[in-house]
């Protein structure tokens, strides 16, 4: 995701989509995919089934709240490094959009970046320990493997 910001942070004001937007848009959209997915696996390992909803909602939320205030930081840099000067002509306002965007790429650059590192550094590598008590401990199941029972009406009822 980062390489894919940086990318989009060297854009051009006459630039053509097919040259400097296509390219930095499709790595944007392998990592987005790459990244989303592991996230979730990484926030979800280790909860149990009763709290998986919460645990998913919270996951949600997070992102929601994350991106929103994300863009507005985004947007700031954008605003900040548009300068236009007053009464300036109207041919130069696509160079001064175009050098706000380019500030705000590369800060999101910069934030993938450090979140890439950060994850890296603090996530452990090892699989989490399952909570004592979980149903997984006490069905004697390995974790993963759902068991099953039948009732006295010969209905089966998975744990």
């Amino acid at each position: 995701m980062a390489a894919g910001l940086a990318w989009l942070g060297q854009l051009s004001p006459g630039g053509s989509f097919a040259k400097e937007v296509l390219g930095p848009s499709l790595l944007l959209a392998a990592g987005f995919g790459l990244a989303v997915v592991t996230v979730f696996i990484a926030a979800m390992s280790g909860v149990e089934k009763r709290e998986a909803g919460l645990a998913s909602g919270l996951i949600n939320t997070s992102q929601q709240v994350g991106g929103a205030l994300g863009l507005a930081v985004l947007a700031t840099i954008a605003t900040a490094h548009t300068d236009v000067a007053p009464g300036g002509r109207p041919s130069d306002i696509p160079a001064a959009l175009t050098e706000g965007y380019q500030a705000a790429f590369l800060g999101a650059a910069g934030l993938a970046l450090t979140a890439a590192l950060l994850a890296l550094a603090l996530i452990p590598r090892r699989a989490p320990s399952r909570p004592r008590g979980s149903s997984e401990e006490t069905s004697g199941a390995p974790h993963g493997v759902a068991t099953h029972e039948v009732d006295a009406q010969g209905f089966s009822r998975g744990s």
